[in-house]
């Protein structure tokens, strides 16, 4: 017997005289009786008919026994092919014929493998006509589709239309437990809108979920459909996490869709916990936002609360994002603060910190990731912004108490450990009592000083590598804990004498312990200046003997030859640092050329090296150094206060972090918790009253005001220009309505 599908073949457009040669092939099917695997005539008639047009010969088989709504072995029905090809007239027709509305697929095989002739037709020929009937997209994989199903997923609006009209089910599962509304995300974004309008007339379900915890709401987002947004929003639906945790506002976020975004953030469902909720990998909407470079939409969640400390799994944080890929982050942030300095004709200027301290997270949390994540330049850049001065003034001026507390902490330490180590290693005449209250003291100082600095490092342990400061006090408070263990178990004559590490440590500790003391003094307003100058011109002396210490070492081996006689030169060290002396022109010059240290004949030589260290090392190099110190000294007037505001910064930082922990223990009493609460925090919303501005600009800085005169002007500057923006955008909008009317009067007239 010859192939059966080379002797018939189907065009690819409807034809009936294809389909009827098909149907006269086979005298089961010719006759109206059913055929191998339950198919029909009435079947592949519908199943062909891919215009828009009724066959003629389906209308006189529907008239007879017409098989209707008897499904093939894999559930598919006329009306399932009519749907699948999208012919609107020919759905019509057969649900005027009584077709079932909610037939579904089955998608259950029967096997066909293996077997002969049967007696209601040749197999083989079945067999190749089951392969040239249209399949359904997902057969195998999902079953259980209805009509409903099929138009939507094909994006048949008039069939889905026809279909809801007559009553089909619009809330539906099949065997994956998708709806008909949840299929309409697959269609292009007007025919998904049309698609979901329709649905959701009828009463489709917004808050059903797919496999991976999916809705609707979902899908409009990840498609851009503000419109659909708007509509599910109003018919209930709201956020939903899918299985990686992701959810609208993440969608919405990184694809840079401000509007919907916006729409989320303004509903009056929308809280906190929603702005900052993460996926499985850490993420936040701001993170995504940031990630992508949507300004926008990282701006509108910027002031809705995000939290930019937020760290995703991988140890990144919001911030660590957003100044790595957003660009121009610095000039980005200054418009988001000039834009929370307010103008109020009524009540003067307000100041909304809002954005520097989101609900739900400690109030200098932000600034510390802000720190963390940028270089000193652009941080110093963003501490000169009047918003930040004035919350940090404003804190500052709430934590006073705990900081003079520190302070005093520390004069205590370096006084009892001083008198302490004196009386240890000195001769000093014994004095019982002196002796075991400095060791008291010292213990109990110590201990808290270095309780202290261990919470300093956690929180600070990101970058506590450059965190000189903590360094400073872990060393020296460790060794005078350590010293002091030390000396109680030995006699304290024997000591000095048998010990000699007790000297070289104690030492460091002393000098460790006045130096950490003096940057503590530099953070005061007052004398923060000139601590900073001297940090600025350390570091540039270091820098530069960094550069030419090559040189120096060059000198100094060569003295150490020339002068092999002199003391002061017998080896490497101590040629080193008689050379170091001599930079700042201690040169000795009669001692090092006297007749006794010339007698190796090298006296023509050394003169030359020496004239040459003169004019290279004691006149250029230090000049250089001390030039490079005054230009500096110049530009840290300017520097100085976002320096001083930074380490302020880092000390409010550690304070809140100690004050939560103390708050949840419950151990102290309530007055206690309320003082810490209150010391802790600062209210959000600071208004600069008309009559302070106006009182600075005539009389010198008030302490009561916490604000001081040169902050209070930028800020006000900040306000006028606000209000001369908002000036500008009514003209325009007043532009566009005059523009409007005239148009209308134009209109009239004609």
């Amino acid at each position: 017997m010859s192939s059966f599908r080379s002797s018939i073949s189907i065009p690819k457009r409807w034809s009936e005289d294809g389909v009827l040669q098909i149907i006269n092939s086979f005298p089961e099917l010719y006759n109206g009786e059913i055929g191998l695997f339950n198919i029909t005539a009435v079947q592949l008639l519908c199943a062909f008919a891919t215009e828009n047009e009724i066959p003629s010969n389906l209308k006189y088989r529907l008239s007879k026994n017409n098989h209707i709504n008897l499904q093939d072995y894999l559930g598919r029905t006329p009306l399932l092919y009519a749907v699948l090809n999208g012919n609107v007239k020919l759905v019509e027709l057969l649900l005027t014929h009584g077709a079932n509305i909610e037939c579904k697929l089955t998608c259950e095989r029967e096997k066909i493998v293996g077997e002969k002739k049967s007696s209601v037709g040749d197999v083989q020929k079945y067999k190749e006509l089951l392969q040239m009937l249209p399949l359904f997209d997902l057969l195998g994989v999902s079953s259980q589709r209805t009509p409903l199903h099929i138009a939507v997923k094909k994006g048949h609006i008039e069939i889905v239309k026809l279909l809801v009209f007559k009553g089909a089910d619009v809330n539906c599962i099949d065997s994956n437990g998708l709806t008909p509304l949840l299929l309409a995300g697959c269609n292009s974004l007007d025919v998904y809108e049309e698609i979901t309008r329709i649905l959701v007339s009828y009463g489709a379900d917004v808050t059903k979920t797919d496999s991976t915890g999916a809705t609707s709401l979902y899908h409009a987002v990840h498609l851009g459909s503000y419109e659909m947004t708007k509509l599910l929003l109003k018919q209930g639906a709201w956020l939903t996490n899918t299985t990686n945790g992701e959810n609208e506002l993440h969608v919405a976020a990184l694809k840079g869709f401000t509007r919907i975004l916006n729409t989320f953030l303004e509903d009056s469902r929308f809280t906190i916990d929603d702005i900052n909720r993460v996926d499985s990998y850490g993420r936040s909407p701001s993170y995504l936002a940031a990630y992508a470079d949507r300004k926008d939409c990282f701006k509108l969640l910027l002031n809705k609360g995000a939290d930019m400390s937020l760290c995703t799994k991988s140890g990144e944080t919001v911030s660590d994002k957003f100044f790595k890929n957003v660009s121009d982050p610095i000039r980005f942030l200054t418009n988001i603060f000039d834009g929370c300095v307010e103008n109020d004709p009524n009540h003067g200027i307000k100041l909304n910190f809002a954005i520097l301290a989101p609900k739900g997270c400690q109030q200098m949390k932000i600034l510390h990731s802000y720190f963390n994540a940028i270089e000193e330049q652009e941080k110093l850049q963003l501490l000169h912004h009047p918003l930040l001065q004035a919350y940090l003034n404003l804190k500052w001026s709430q934590a006073k108490p705990f900081f003079y507390f520190l302070i005093i902490s520390y004069i205590v330490f370096v006084l009892s450990l001083s008198i302490y180590i004196l009386m240890l290693v000195k001769k000093v005449p014994y004095v019982f009592i002196v002796s075991v209250v400095s060791r008291y003291i010292l213990t109990i100082s110590a201990t808290g000083l270095l309780i202290h600095a261990i919470i300093q490092a956690i929180v600070m342990i990101k970058n506590l590598y450059n965190k000189f400061e903590i360094w400073m006090n872990i060393t020296s408070t460790t060794i005078a804990l350590t010293v002091i263990a030390f000396a109680e178990s030995n006699d304290l004559k024997e000591i000095v004498a048998s010990q000699e590490w007790v000297l070289h440590s104690t030492s460091v500790a002393v000098l460790l312990a006045w130096t950490e003391l003096m940057l503590l003094i530099g953070r005061f307003p007052n004398l923060g200046y000139y601590a900073l100058m001297f940090g600025a011109v350390l570091l540039n002396v270091i820098k530069v003997l960094s550069t030419f210490i090559s040189l120096v070492i060059g000198f100094a081996l060569c003295f150490s030859i020339q002068f092999y006689n002199d003391e002061t030169f017998q080896n490497v060290w101590l040629s080193m640092v008689k050379t170091m002396v001599m930079m700042i022109g201690e040169f000795e010059y009669v001692d090092l050329f006297s007749t006794a240290n010339n007698t190796s004949g090298l006296h023509v030589t050394s003169r030359i090296i020496f004239f040459l260290f003169i004019i290279v090392v004691s006149i250029v190099l230090m000049n250089l150094m001390v030039g490079l110190a005054v230009s500096d000294i110049q530009g840290l007037q300017q520097e100085s206060s976002a320096r001083r505001l930074e380490k302020q910064a880092e000390f409010l930082l550690q304070l809140e972090t100690v004050i939560d922990r103390v708050i949840k223990w419950k151990i102290f009493p309530k007055c206690f918790i309320r003082f810490l609460i209150k010391s802790k925090s600062i209210s959000l919303d600071f208004t600069v009253k008309t009559e302070w501005y106006n009182y600075h600009r005539r009389k010198s800085f008030n302490l009561k005001e916490k604000l001081s005169p040169k902050l209070l002007e930028a800020i006000v500057s900040i306000a006028r220009k606000n209000g001369r923006r908002e000036v500008k955008l009514s003209e325009k909008q007043m532009g566009e309505i005059i523009e409007k009317i005239k148009l209308l009067l134009d209109t009239y007239e004609v």
